[in-house]
Parts: structure tokens; C-alpha cells; sequence
């Protein structure tokens, strides 16, 4: 079965709908059930955020074939989508909020106080308007017309009559805030379209239409006048009194009504303007808090950011003394004495030491054995003579160091001897470089062990190519002091001589872990640095002050 890398390779290689479509189903399952925990149980969500996360995966295919383990990337990436859509979500429902109150203060209270300011010097601003301008505003706020209509009347496309009202309104702006009026555009235009023009009182059209005959019929000519001439001066005046007399009559009553009709109208626009004015109030109180939440919660995160700092920093400082305590000692006779007693005491400690030595010298040099031929007993001397040079380290319960080596006691010399002896001038050469590949070895033992259960293994001819060549390129490294990429280039470029394909993917898999764990260290070290320890002294018993 191809695993995650190879499907990733034939789908950006080849666009395999086929081998795509395997690695969803493969990870779809951790996907949506991550994502359906980040966005809260939202179905919905989940769903989005699970075709985004798949989305990025066919777009960055490419670039994601030799990353180690897909399921922690895709893991990551579910995490990143669901916050974009949470967050994206909440700031939509903060916007919405917020303009659904600001609209309901601007239809409510903005027009009733603004037209107070406007009222007075709207007339004086609108003839100092040129004529097209003025023409423009009468027929969008005035006659309350649509830009199609007004677009017939001046001779213009509808979208360069909105044009022309848009400008001439900001001309009107522009005027009437030299007259003190501050509200902005958007406030004039919703303040000249409900107030600019009101009905005329029931009536008043028959009066001025009446008003009008009898004006002509007074100072008209032809068969009118004919009439009037036969009429006496009396008659007339009387007449005309009459009508002047039923004018007023009726013009006062009208003027009563309306002026009652204002006075309702003035005390519920009052009471609109009282209960707008409350609501708010409240949305500035309402504010008032959410800010004094948020500064809250900015101290809070502020001394946790501080508290997080000191605790990073005292770790530094116990790196840092563990660091000085380890740099500063120096192993001698007293502590050889002292693990040589201890062992005396406890025969069992000695005996797993051996064991353990004598398994590592075994793991060590067991290619060695059958490159030599060497017989059972030529490697139990072996063994024991390389047993000499091992050990470990410990401390005892009053704190003085222990050094436990469970040989007789032989110097280094004195094992290079034994060992030269028994195996020969030649298989003394061979030793010494099986010795020197000993490292490049644990590397190779490491790589095999991630190919083991894959279906390309390293066989023992690969294994021992691969020992070669690491240690090749490590000394060229060494001798050039080139970088870790320089060595890296060299081992990947001349291993893909004997090794396959995912072989090679594995070996490049420990070039990554290489490099985040020198970037670690790095910012290990930059750390340290940045939090030095003012004070310090050559006893690191005493407290810093």
C-alpha cells in the first residue's frame, strides 16, 4: 500500500484525481472531527473548514512530499482554518451589531436634531448653488424623484444623474458648514429627504385655487368685466367683502388646526427624541463596560506574559548552573577509588555493568567478528579487553561523584596492546576502522530501524555503503568546516547512487530533524544570552541578589 508521501508525489506529479481521493479518505475522519471541536460543534463550519484544509493540501502538494508525518500537518492546518473562521465570523457579528444600532440612531435621532440646524440656513445655502446643482438637489430631495426621472429631465444617463446629485450635495455640505451645520453628508441627505418637504394642509389647494379666481374675476377683463360695469360700487364691495370675510374665516381655522396639528406632532417627536436619547445612554454605558472588560483582560494577559517570561528565565538560570557545575569538573584517582569500592560492596551493580558493557562492545564490533572469522573464545578476550574502556558516571547519596568501570583496571595503552596482539597487524587496521565508523554506524543502525518495517528495507550491503559514505562526508565536513547543508547536499547526492527512492526520503526525514534541532539550540543559546545573571559569583550555592 503507497503510503501518504508516494500519493502526495503521483497527485503533484501527475494531478492522480485517484490518489488524491485516498488520502482524504485516509485523514477525512481527524480532519472534520478536529475541525468540528475548534468551531464549537457547528456542523456547518466543520464542513467549511474541513474543504479549506483539503483545498491548501492540493495547493501546497508539492512542497509537503517530504514532510515526515502528513497527519500532524494536516492537524495543524485544521487549527489555523477553524480559528479564520471563527474569527472571521465574530468580527461579521460585531459589524452587523454595530450597524444595526448606528443606522437605528441615525433614522431616529440624527434628522430630528440636525434639521433644527439645517432649517434656517438651508434656503440661503441652496441660492448660492448654481443652477444645475440647485436643479439637481430640488429634483432628488424636493420632488423626491428617482435618478432614472431626473436623468429624463436634465438630459443624462441615470448613473450621471446620481453623479450630479452626489456632487451637488457635497457643494450643499460644503455651505452649510460654513453656516455651523457639522452633520455630514450622509446625516443631510436623510434629513433633506423626510424633512426638506412636508404636505400642505388639507384644503389649502381648493382655497388657493378659489383665491386665484376671484382675483382674476376682480381684475380680469372681457365678458367679466362686461358684467361688472352694470353692477353699483355698492353691491361690489359688499361682494367682495363677503368673500375676503369667508377667506379669513377659513384661512384661521386651517391655521388653527395645523398649528394643533404641529404642536402633537413637536411633542412626539420630543418624547422620540427623550427615548433615543435613553437607549443611548445605555449603548454608551454598554461601551463604557466592554472597555473596561477589555483593559482587564489586557492586564491579564500582560501578567501572564510576565510570569511566563520569569519562569523561561529561572530555566535558563538552572541550565545555566547545571551548565557551569558540569564545565568545571574534573574526574580523578579519589573518584575511581571510590566507584572501585562501591562495586566491591555491590557484586550485583558490577556484574549488570559488565553485562551491559559487554552487549554494547558485541552490538559495536559484531560485523567485525565475521569479517575476522573469529572463533568464540577470540571474542570473549575481545570483549573483555574492550570492557576496560567502559563505564558510567553517577553520584552517590552525599553528592561526591562516582566513577563505576567494571574492568581490572587496564590503561588505554595496555588495551590497544592486547587487543593489537590478538588480532594481528591486519585485523588490528580493520579494527581501528571499525572503530572509527562506530559512529557512522549508530546513524546507519537509526536509519534502518525507520526502514524496518516499510517495504524497502536496508540490507546489510546498503547498511554498510551508507556506514562508508556518512563517514566519509563527515570527515570532509570536519576538514572543510563546511556547514551542516554542505554535508547534507554531499551525503543525499551520493546515497542516491545505492539507495531507492522512499529509502532516500527516510535519510532526508533525519536531515529535518537535524536542522530543528540545531534551531533549537540556537534559540536555547540566544535565550540564555538575553537573560544574563547580574551578580554572579564562583559559588553558585549563594542566592542572587
Amino acid at each position: 500500500m503507497p503510503d501518504d508521501a508516494q500519493l502526495l508525489r503521483r497527485y503533484a506529479e501527475e494531478k492522480s484525481e485517484a490518489a488524491f481521493a485516498e488520502l482524504v479518505r485516509r485523514h477525512l475522519d481527524l480532519v472534520h472531527s478536529a475541525a468540528l471541536r475548534l468551531v464549537g460543534g457547528d456542523a456547518h463550519r466543520a464542513q467549511d473548514v474541513t474543504q479549506i484544509v483539503f483545498h491548501v493540501l492540493a495547493r501546497k502538494a508539492p512542497k509537503l512530499i517530504r514532510h515526515p508525518v502528513l497527519a500532524g500537518w494536516l492537524y495543524t492546518a485544521t487549527h489555523h482554518a477553524a480559528t479564520k473562521v471563527v474569527r472571521a465570523e465574530w468580527r461579521r457579528h460585531v459589524r452587523e451589531q454595530g450597524a444595526h444600532a448606528m443606522n437605528e440612531l441615525l433614522a431616529a435621532a440624527a434628522p430630528a436634531t440636525d434639521w433644527d440646524h439645517v432649517r434656517p440656513v438651508l434656503d440661503t445655502a441652496m441660492r448660492e448653488l448654481n443652477d444645475r446643482d440647485r436643479e439637481a438637489v430640488l429634483l432628488r430631495f424636493f420632488e423626491r424623484r428617482t435618478f432614472a426621472d431626473i436623468g429624463g429631465a436634465l438630459g443624462l444617463t441615470e448613473d450621471a444623474a446620481r453623479m450630479r446629485v452626489e456632487r451637488a450635495l457635497d457643494k450643499l455640505h460644503a455651505l452649510l458648514s460654513r453656516r455651523g451645520v457639522t452633520s455630514t453628508a450622509a446625516a443631510l441627505s436623510a434629513v433633506l429627504s423626510t424633512e426638506a418637504v412636508s404636505a400642505a394642509p388639507a384644503g389649502m389647494m381648493a382655497v388657493v385655487c378659489n383665491a386665484a379666481m376671484v382675483q382674476t374675476a376682480v381684475t380680469g377683463g372681457g365678458v367679466t368685466a362686461g358684467l361688472l360695469t352694470f353692477m353699483s360700487t355698492t353691491k361690489f364691495g359688499a361682494i367682495v367683502a363677503v368673500a375676503f370675510a369667508i377667506l379669513a374665516a377659513g384661512t384661521a381655522t386651517r391655521e388653527a388646526l395645523a398649528s394643533r396639528e404641529a404642536r402633537a406632532s413637536l411633542e412626539a417627536a420630543q418624547a422620540n427624541y427623550a427615548a433615543q436619547n435613553a437607549r443611548l445612554r445605555g449603548l454608551e454605558q454598554q461601551v463604557q463596560v466592554a472597555e473596561q472588560s477589555r483593559a482587564q483582560l489586557e492586564q491579564t494577559v500582560a501578567e501572564a506574559r510576565t510570569a511566563q517570561a520569569a519562569e523561561v528565565k529561572r530555566a535558563a538560570e538552572s541550565v545555566r548552573v547545571t551548565a557551569q557545575g558540569a564545565k568545571g569538573y574534573v574526574p580523578g584517582a579519589a573518584d575511581l577509588a571510590r566507584g572501585a569500592a562501591f562495586l566491591a560492596e555491590h557484586p550485583d551493580v558490577k556484574q549488570a555493568l559488565l553485562d551491559r558493557s559487554r552487549a554494547r562492545v558485541d552490538s559495536r564490533f559484531r560485523p567485525l567478528y565475521r569479517e575476522l572469522n573469529l572463533t568464540p573464545a577470540q571474542i570473549a578476550q575481545f570483549e573483555t579487553l574492550l570492557i576496560e574502556g567502559e563505564g558510567v558516571n553517577m553520584t552517590a547519596a552525599d553528592g561526591s561523584p562516582l566513577i563505576l568501570r567494571p574492568g581490572t583496571g587496564m590503561t588505554r595503552d595496555e588495551m590497544e596492546r592486547g587487543v593489537h596482539e590478538l588480532l594481528g597487524d591486519a585485523g588490528y587496521q580493520q579494527y581501528q576502522e571499525a572503530n572509527r565508523l562506530g559512529n557512522s554506524r549508530g546513524f546507519t543502525l537509526q536509519v534502518a530501524g525507520a526502514l524496518y518495517f516499510t517495504d524497502t528495507p536496508l540490507d546489510v550491503q546498503q547498511a554498510d555503503q551508507l556506514t562508508r559514505l556518512v563517514d566519509g562526508a563527515r570527515s570532509t565536513s570536519r576538514q572543510q568546516r563546511g556547514s551542516g547543508g554542505d554535508y547534507w547536499t554531499t551525503l543525499l547526492a551520493q546515497a542516491g547512487g545505492f539507495l531507492s527512492a522512499p529509502q532516500l526520503e527516510v535519510l532526508a526525514g533525519f536531515q529535518q530533524q537535524e536542522q530543528y534541532q540545531r534551531e533549537l539550540t540556537q534559540a536555547l543559546q540566544n535565550s540564555s544570552k538575553n537573560w544574563s545573571l547580574p551578580g554572579w559569583g564562583a559559588d553558585p550555592k549563594k542566592p542572587v541578589k
